[in-house]
């Protein structure tokens, strides 16, 4: 088993009545659905209000949701931070900025406090129930948020922070620059019993020049004149042959060795191609390379490039890599796939999560927009087998850092039925609240009561939540008619 970091406390946690109680559906911020879709299926992610990063005034609670295609609000499923009892979640610092389903488990990235000062930086994982079944984390090794990966044997590869002071006068010519702050990722993987079984250094294996120097005040949460983020480690993935797929913000994309650690390629934001023979990938501030086999059993990649100051529009570009006959790998891009919006996104984050059959998701991360605007578009979902691209939107400060569509499960929604003027859903949990929902998309909540059954002093429109693991599963609107 892995180091569990007091998991009965925690648990008890999870269970108390405090954190029920915080647990609110107006509490989270709603997603608009741009136009129609038909597509029943359901798309996990994490939403965070950027302005905490800012030091502003927290308007929703972060949070990590389960919607739906066809119906994003309210939310299939949702989930505070499971650690916080606080009774207004609004203000909680805890962000959690990554969930996937991997190996038929649910696993999010969070912070859960140790009974002193600092907290531990943890990835949790949840079985189908959404009960929380195990937690990651190293005493003494922080880790950090952006990716990680649960192979099928229960390894858990992941970046680790560390920090040093370096004199940067050799690469920058500048005197002030003699001591900085230097913050960089390790590539790590534990196995089951929290053993490490590989450890990858790209300050060491690559060079301090690898960096491309511009990037050094590119916007990012730890960036500064103070503290230089020299790799910013964004994407870890298995490529199909067990080797590992990387992606420094700062530095490139690339290939290296599950065995050695050797780069097996590599492309940087100054070069762009691996060797003569390839082809250019015109990456700027880039995230979430990933490798997919299509229908017909071909292996391509895709890397979305968020655009910096210099390249400002935000693309993804899916290529292949393979090698000649002196095993020199050749790069070839296929294809560029541009947004609908034309946004330029240089803040960072989003990611592209494309499947066998063409369908993609197109999350935009941050971007830089019109401050004026209510909503700002949050991602696309294109379905092949309609050719329809959807949009979805957000309030303007809320962003995801990935969304993912659940190709595997998702959790099960309560469903209302009216008997005879009292509202009653079919669930047998015994948590539930109800809501009433109003203007425009519903997006206004107002709790209304609790209990097995409700009977609403109004008509409209209401839904109820019941306890679904570490969070709340939500019914889809129900239109209440006294008649």
């Amino acid at each position: 088993m892995r180091l569990f970091l007091k998991i009965i406390f925690f648990l008890l946690i999870l269970d108390s009545v405090d954190v029920a109680l915080g647990q609110e559906l107006n509490k989270i911020c709603p997603i608009s659905l741009k136009k129609g879709t038909g597509d029943s299926s359901s798309f996990l992610l994490t939403i965070a209000d950027y302005n905490y990063f800012r030091g502003l005034t927290v308007k929703y609670a972060p949070s990590i949701e389960v919607i739906d295609a066809d119906q994003p609000w309210p939310p299939r499923w949702f989930g505070l931070h499971p650690c916080d009892t606080a009774s207004d979640l609004t203000t909680s610092d805890r962000i959690m900025l990554n969930a996937s389903i991997q190996n038929d488990k649910l696993l999010f990235f969070t912070v859960i406090p140790n009974g002193g000062r600092a907290n531990n930086l943890a990835i949790l994982i949840c079985n189908k129930n959404m009960e929380v079944v195990d937690t990651f984390y190293r005493s003494n090794r922080e880790i950090d948020s952006h990716d990680f990966k649960l192979s099928a044997n229960d390894d858990m590869m992941y970046f680790a922070g560390h920090d040093t002071i370096m004199d940067l006068r050799r690469i920058s010519n500048d005197a002030a620059d003699s001591v900085v702050k230097l913050i960089y990722e390790t590539i790590e993987i534990s196995d089951a019993k929290g053993k490490s079984t590989f450890s990858w250094n790209p300050l060491v294996q690559m060079g301090f020049h690898a960096v491309y120097l511009p990037y050094r005040h590119a916007p990012g949460v730890m960036s500064g004149n103070s503290t230089f983020e020299w790799s910013h480690g964004n994407s870890l993935q298995y490529d199909y042959d067990g080797n590992i797929l990387y992606s420094f913000k700062h530095i490139g994309i690339g290939k290296i060795s599950r065995t050695d650690g050797h780069v097996m390629w590599h492309i940087d934001r100054i070069k762009q191609k691996a060797n003569s023979q390839s082809d250019v990938i015109p990456i700027y501030l880039q995230h979430d390379l990933q490798v997919v086999k299509d229908a017909q059993g071909n292996i391509f990649y895709t890397i979305l490039s968020n655009g910096d100051d210099q390249h400002q529009q935000c693309e993804v570009y899916q290529f292949t890599v393979n090698y000649d006959k002196k095993g020199t790998p050749v790069i070839k891009l296929i294809k560029k796939i541009a947004p609908i919006e034309k946004i330029s996104n240089t803040g960072g984050g989003g990611n592209f999560d494309i499947e066998a059959d063409g369908n993609y998701i197109f999350n935009y991360g941050l971007y830089k927009q019109d401050t004026t605007l209510k909503e700002r578009i949050l991602m696309e979902y294109k379905n092949e087998k309609n050719n329809t691209r959807t949009e979805y939107a957000i309030a303007p400060s809320i962003f995801s850092y990935r969304i993912h569509k659940m190709t595997e499960w998702s959790p099960s929604r309560p469903v209302i039925s009216n008997k005879n003027g009292a509202l009653i859903s079919d669930s047998k949990a015994p948590a539930q609240k109800w809501y009433r929902l109003s203007g425009t998309d519903l997006h206004t909540v107002n709790y209304a009561g609790k209990g097995d059954t409700f009977t609403p002093k109004e008509e409209g429109y209401y839904c109820v939540s019941v306890k679904s693991g570490f969070g709340w599963a939500v019914s889809r609107p129900f239109k209440f008619d006294k008649k």
